[in-house]
């Protein structure tokens, strides 16, 4: 199977993509020529690509989505599909997956089916977090929400924001009315929310990442009011794994495109994939392409088995298939040389979109401070035997389950020693140089210590 012709995402995937209804339909929908041209289009007017959101709406994406549906193992391979062919299409459909997180961990099963209704009916959910005063501090958050009539009101603005100007239900971070205390709150678009105006933003152009005002605008609390932040830690700890799938389709779609044009590309009497030099660009890329694969494949199985026990992993994926999919993207851009930088020739809107992922859902330096935590544990650990290899091939071996029964799974985080592991894949795969690797991390973790 060459590059262009699937991701190294399905290829890696323990479960076949026939098996995932209606993700097969969707992906023969992404590769037609005609969605390719349209989403083009798109990018190229900077508006949503509206047509094709309404085709993936008939085929029924929305189940990948719908808490009564909704599974990982879909959300994050969806991820996948959609960001080889287009950023703004896949964070215009991932944001769903984000924003209902919540009602996944916490959400009353009334709060639930009315999001699956909206989505049913051809609605969209956003996850509104951030202010321009405030940025990624959380804890500053001016948006209030107010205690009334039995309800709550929320008041303030949010910035960008993914689905700002016409998703449906907006998740929302508030502050509980003077207090320090936060919540996570289910409110529906109508007269008292204004859309604010689009930002222009470097990648996933096509995109509507815009503000949202609210004034008075009833909403409905999820989980306990003032539990907001514990359960937006609980939502991280998920969605960052669907990242790194995100991150994989990147290099996937930046691979099948490098390849492509080495193929077709003539300069000196043969296609220019027979030269060296590009070569070793395509076997470069095609490697990172199964590395952050394999990584984004692994987070999402472990989500799928262990909730948010498996934050370790999904912080790993985050921060690794982030930055290995920039270097993926970079050696396809040496491919293509000058042309990779031209908007017409298409390959430098993958130069662009790849650089939203490393700051989605927290940039690199939040999810290094978590890594080096749980590197400090390790060294801490009086035990550093446990290679994590049984949990792991239980998982592999899992079906997908409801996200909302794996977003209430209340597991001991799965944070298997990196020495140990390395010595458990070297057994298995007979390579000297995996057992070095086992070497340098107790190196490492005794360095710590």
């Amino acid at each position: 199977m060459t590059p262009d012709e699937t991701s190294a995402w399905q290829r890696l995937c323990p479960l076949p993509m026939a098996q995932l209804d209606p993700l097969p339909a969707i992906a023969r929908h992404l590769d037609h020529p005609d969605t390719a041209r349209r989403l083009a289009a798109a990018d190229a007017g900077r508006t949503p690509p509206d047509d094709v959101l309404a085709d993936l709406r008939e085929i029924g994406v929305a189940a990948v989505y719908d808490p009564a549906s909704a599974t990982a193992v879909h959300v994050n391979a969806l991820n996948a599909q959609a960001a080889r062919h287009s950023g703004s299409l896949a964070i215009t459909l991932g944001v769903n997956a984000l924003a209902l997180l919540p009602l996944c961990i916490a959400g009353t099963p009334q709060q639930r089916d009315r999001a699956g209704a909206v989505l049913r009916g051809g609605g969209a959910a956003a996850m509104l977090l951030t202010e321009l005063e405030h940025g990624s501090n959380l804890a500053r958050t001016g948006t209030r929400a107010d205690a009334v009539d039995g309800g709550y009101r929320l008041t303030g603005e949010k910035h960008l924001i993914n689905g700002g100007t016409w998703h449906d239900l907006l998740i929302t971070l508030a502050r509980l009315a003077d207090t320090d205390r936060f919540g996570l709150f289910l409110a529906e678009r109508d007269d008292t929310v204004t859309a604010l105006p689009r930002w222009r933003t470097l990648p996933a152009v096509a995109a509507d990442i815009s503000g949202v005002r609210f004034a008075g605008t009833p909403a409905q609390p999820i989980g306990t009011p003032g539990d907001g932040l514990t359960i937006l830690q609980l939502t991280l700890a998920l969605s960052r794994g669907g990242i790194g799938s995100l991150a994989s389709g990147a290099a996937s779609g930046a691979l099948a495109a490098a390849v492509r044009y080495a193929r077709e590309r003539d300069v000196y009497g043969e296609p220019i994939v027979h030269l060296g030099a590009i070569a070793e660009h395509l076997v470069r890329a095609a490697a990172l392409d199964v590395l952050v694969a394999a990584t984004a494949v692994k987070a999402t199985f472990l989500i799928n088995a262990l909730g948010p026990a498996a934050a370790y992993a999904a912080a790993v994926a985050k921060y690794a298939c982030c930055e290995l999919a920039e270097q993926a993207v970079t050696e396809g851009r040496a491919v293509l040389g000058s042309r990779a930088l031209v908007e017409e020739f298409g390959y430098a809107a993958r130069v662009r979109d790849v650089l939203l992922y490393g700051v989605f859902d927290g940039t690199r330096h939040i999810l290094l401070d978590q890594l080096q935590w749980r590197l400090e544990r390790f060294a801490a650990g009086s035990d550093r035997s446990g290679d994590g290899y049984p949990v792991l091939a239980e998982a592999y071996s899992g079906t997908p389950q409801p996200l909302v029964r794996a977003a209430r799974l209340r597991l001991r985080p799965y944070a298997p020693g990196p020495a140990a592991r390395a010595a458990t894949l070297a057994a298995r795969t007979c390579r000297p140089g995996v057992a070095a690797l086992g070497v340098l991390f107790t190196r490492l973790v005794d360095l710590v210590g």
